[in-house]
């Protein structure tokens, strides 16, 4: 298998340095023979870590304008772009990622999200399984939002640069990314074959519930945030749900509902 050439981008900012100790000292423990990794935040910070080049953008930028500022650095084709609260908490395959590479060359890809999908949802969305390379998806952009996200995933570099409007904060820019794919005409793929398995830490600025529990047994991280209760974090887990089984039509008529009740949502009703 041939190998190709990457960068790692860990996008984070100020709000969250508190999780950059424990998500370095993870990534140097299973991942330590690595590309060169950024790790791309705002505000101008002296701290150091092991393996890791901080970018601090300027504070006041919001993620988008903070990803420019990093792409002057990338000279890699490809990059793998992850979070600061995904910890990768189990050794990582390189030669799993130069698959999904290998792949993206063979097939012109643009996008790859690494984030496992029960195969069901993604034959009925539309996703075509690759015969070469199974347990690896092309997927059908033409409705919906949500194909191109901000979980673990490739990107090549000069995809990446086309979404990077200014003006955006980081929830907008993630909904944004699906109908820029659009309209540049890019192609994504999803792969289901564990290329980066992760531990999700943080949601709405709160402590998951998993990742208290791997903490109480790995001290590595120790922080003052809350908690999620375990009522809010079924509701997480019950839209996750509903993503993947609930028809479409359902799921947008729900949300019309639910505009009308006076919640706000980030992307449209399609």
């Amino acid at each position: 298998m041939r190998k190709h050439h990457f960068e790692i981008i860990i996008s984070t900012c100020d709000k969250f340095s508190d999780l950059w100790e424990a998500n370095a000292l993870l990534l140097n423990q299973n991942w330590p023979e690595r590309p060169a990794t950024w790790l791309v935040t705002d505000v101008p910070t002296d701290r150091k870590l092991q393996g890791i080049e901080i970018i601090s953008a300027g504070e006041g930028l919001e993620m988008p304008d903070r990803l420019a500022v990093a792409m002057e650095k990338i000279q890699s084709e490809y990059i793998v772009f992850t979070l600061d609260d995904y910890f990768f908490t189990q050794p990582i395959d390189e030669a799993k990622l130069h698959r999904v590479l290998e792949y993206m060359e063979d097939k012109h890809v643009d996008y790859v999200q690494l984030y496992p999908q029960p195969r069901d949802f993604l034959r009925r969305d539309g996703a075509k399984e690759s015969k070469e390379y199974p347990g690896i998806y092309m997927l059908d952009i033409r409705e919906g939002n949500y194909k191109v996200v901000l979980t673990p995933g490739i990107w090549r570099k000069d995809f990446m640069l086309k979404t990077l409007k200014g003006g955006m904060n980081a929830w907008q820019y993630e909904v944004s990314l699906t109908d820029t794919a659009r309209k540049v005409g890019a192609v994504c793929a999803t792969s289901n074959c564990g290329e980066l398995p992760y531990l999700d830490v943080i949601r709405k600025g709160k402590l998951l519930r998993k990742a208290n529990a791997y903490f109480r047994k790995n001290p590595i991280y120790r922080s003052d945030r809350e908690v999620m209760k375990r009522r809010d974090e079924w509701v997480l887990n019950l839209r996750t749900w509903l993503k993947f089984w609930m028809p479409r039509g359902v799921l947008q008529a729900m949300k019309k509902m639910m505009i009308r009740l006076g919640h706000r949502f980030y992307s449209p009703v399609s």
